[in-house]
This record gives C-alpha cells, structure tokens and sequence, in this order.
C-alpha cells in the first residue's frame, strides 16, 4: 500500500493549544490515537512556499532534520517487519513482569541469540520508537487523550546522505603522516563532531520553542559509546592496539563540549520544559555523565524508570543528574499500523512526565493560574511519590504522580505553591 504525504489540520489556534514536541526518529501521523492530535502549523499551506518565514516550506506538521523536509514519517517500511517482531516484545515485557512462561521464555532466548533477527529488530526500534514515545506523550496510558495537547513531531534520528545536516565523515590519514599527526587529526574529527552534534540540536530546539513550551528527547548519548566510536575510529586510522589513554582524553572532552554547549542552548530557551530519558546503562549519571540528560538547568527534567518498589533493573541514576521517576517497566503505547506493544526504557518514561507537563499547563489555563517553567517543574518533583530506595539516586526522591500535581494547580487558585503542594498530599495521600 503506498502512502502519501498526510497533513492533519486543526480548527484550533496555536495560542489556544498547548504543545509537546517530541524529537525523535519517526512518528507515523495516520495512528489512531494520534491522528487526532497532531500539531497543525496555521501560518503554512502547501504551496511550495514558506509562508511563514521560518526558513522551512510546508512545513505543515513538523520538520525531519534528516532529509531536510516535510517528510516526518516513511510509510514505505509499512508491512515490511516480520510478525517475531511483535512476538518478541510481548515475550520481553512478560519476562520483564516475571509472568512469562517456561515454553515462552525458550521462545524468547532462541529469538534473542539469532543475530539476523536482532539486527532486524534494531531496525524496527529506528522504525517504531517515536511513535511509541509520541503517543505516550499524549497520554496513551490515560484513558483519554486531551485533545487539546497537539503532539509536533520532529523527525531527528537516523543518518543523512546527503544535505545541511549530513554528519561529519572520519577521514583516515595516510601513511606518510606521523602518529603525532594522526592523533591531532582524530581529536580534530571528534571536535568537529561535536559542534556537529550541538548544532543539529540548536537548529531543531530552535524551531520547536517556536511552537511549543515541552520538548520531550527520549535518546541520549552516552560515554560508552562516545568512547565506541572513539575505538572505531582508532582501528581505522592505526594499526597498533588502542591508547586507553588517549581514547578516554577524547571521549571526556567530546561528552564535555556537548554537554556544555547544550546547556547553553537550553539556557537559551528559559521558557521551554526540556524532558530528558536518563539513559538505560544501569550508570549514575553523576559520575558517567550522558547527553544530553545531564544538562542542570531550572528548565530541565531528566527521567528515570521505576518498576514495583525501586528503580528499573535497566535506569541510570544520580541524586543530582537524575530529577524523577515515572514508570518504565512494560509501557504499552502505540507502533506504525495502527498497533500497540509493550516496551522498557526511560523512552518511555520521559515522555509521561512531558505528557504531565502538558497537563498542568492545560489545568494552569483552565483555573486561571499562572505558572512559570520553572514552578511547572517544582509542581511536578515535589509532588512525586517519595520512596526511600529512590532518596540516594534521584533528585525528588519520588515518581511521578499526576492526580496530586493536578490538584495543586486547582488548589492554587487560592494558595502559594508551597501550600498547594502540602495540602494536595492531604488530598491525595501516597498510597
């Protein structure tokens, strides 16, 4: 079946919505629990021209800083994923809830151990994540959707061919350089990668505060493979083993120029809600920092998973890197083709909080309170549940809980903040 380029307009004015952007790879607009939510841009039409002067034409429903285009969604893979597929996230999110059984979990390792169908399933993921996150972000685990959250998809992820954001080639020196030479020149390409790397993210964070004040990033990069590409690089240039060294030198002073020069992005946009996935290495982030999750600013939100009584057997961690939980274990959200399936990560608890933020501007709008980013964040932290396994390895020590976080907003009408959170732990009691 082939698809076209679908655009769902909206009768409802940017002003009167409240917008999360969600920066990812792909997000199939056709699903339906998202058809009805997607971000109509009222100043384009589809004429070839940018009507609006932000320097994107049509750009309609979102921006792929891939391809340069419209384009946020390939309809082309349609049907092209083998029905195992499905069959091995079901058997993964019953092995993650412990309710799988012996003839299923066999199932599941002879699934695992076929290198084939890995590799296959790690296209689906480039395929299917941002549809899952997309949804999530609009609510997937409530009941309803608002339908007056508009969802902005920003196809981000993947690798360019060609264009504007076409990602710096490692080019190998020849033998008549030194190795004094071949080192400066892969420190040169790990910097030029890094400006790169920050400058895509400026560009897209950039065009979203323009539409929307919650920006959800469910994807990270992390010191490991900063320090994977770092080796891969090495074995092309040099014959002799790797310098751990040298390779730990770069790997540092990559994840410490994104992370810096990140900040200052997000700093730049004060009045936009970033929510970060924290990572799912088991790292405290704290000591192995992970991009851009690690960013500390008032206007920033990174998310842990929480399973049961403590964290996800999978979550990074950190009292000071890491600002809350929300769930993580099994969410089921939507996939490309009208489907649902279970998934783990702190992908998918990120986009909970920046569906609860979402919420609370909504609530702020109907009870005539005003609220900054900032306070939306305190709301947001200091009404979490408090666990004592969460006190050493998160911020808040807490996970998220909405029905309070909603209550202080309504209980703001006639308290301060501090005095709307008390009372809505009276309210709504941690059970």
């Amino acid at each position: 079946m082939k698809f076209t380029t679908l655009f769902f307009l909206c009768a409802l004015s940017v002003s009167a919505e409240t917008v999360i952007t969600v920066i990812d790879n792909q997000i199939d607009l056709t699903h339906s629990r998202i058809s009805g939510n997607i971000f109509s841009n009222q100043a384009e039409v589809i004429n070839g021209i940018d009507d609006d002067g932000n320097g994107y034409i049509d750009d309609i429903n979102g921006w792929n800083f891939i391809a340069n285009s419209n384009e946020v969604f390939d309809y082309s893979d349609y049907g092209s994923f083998p029905a195992e597929i499905y069959e091995y996230y079901n058997l993964r999110a019953k092995k993650s809830l412990e309710t799988i059984s012996d003839e299923e979990l066999l199932r599941y390792k002879e699934l695992a151990k076929d290198k084939d169908f890995m590799k296959r399933k790690s296209e689906y993921t480039k395929y299917a994540h941002g549809t899952h996150v997309g949804c999530i972000a609009l609510g997937i685990t409530n009941k309803d959707t608002n339908k007056n959250i508009k969802l902005l998809p920003i196809r981000y992820l993947g690798d360019a061919t060609q264009g504007a954001f076409l990602k710096p080639e490692f080019k190998v020196l020849g033998d008549d350089s030194s190795d004094s030479e071949k080192i400066a020149g892969l420190k040169q390409y790990f910097e030029k990668y890094a400006v790169w790397m920050v400058g895509k993210f400026d560009i897209a964070t950039s065009y979203a505060t323009r539409f929307s004040k919650v920006i959800n990033i469910s994807w990270g990069q992390s010191y490991a493979s900063t320090y994977e590409e770092v080796e891969s690089a090495w074995k092309k240039q040099f014959t002799s083993p790797l310098n751990e060294e040298i390779a730990a030198e770069i790997t540092a002073s990559f994840m410490s120029s994104i992370l810096s020069n990140g900040k200052t992005i997000v700093k730049r946009h004060e009045d936009t809600l970033f929510i970060f996935s924290a990572g799912n290495k088991k790292m405290n982030n704290d000591e192995v920092p992970h991009y851009p999750s690690s960013i500390k600013q008032p206007n920033v939100i990174s998310v842990g998973s929480f399973y049961l009584n403590d964290k996800a057997y999978f979550t990074n961690y950190g009292k000071k890197s890491v600002s809350v939980f929300a769930q993580g274990m099994a969410i089921n959200s939507c996939v490309p083709e009208n489907l649902y399936l279970p998934i783990n990560g702190t992908s998918q608890s990120a986009p909970q909080v920046a569906s609860l933020a979402a919420n609370i501007l909504e609530s702020a709008n109907e009870f005539k309170v005003a609220i900054s980013t900032i306070e939306v964040r305190r709301v947001i932290l200091e009404t979490s549940d408090k666990h004592e396994s969460l006190r050493e390895i998160s911020e808040s020590s807490g996970v998220i809980n909405e029905k309070r976080a909603i209550r202080a907003i309504e209980l703001m009408t006639s308290l301060s903040i501090p005095e709307a959170i008390a009372q809505s732990f009276i309210d709504i009691p941690t059970i």
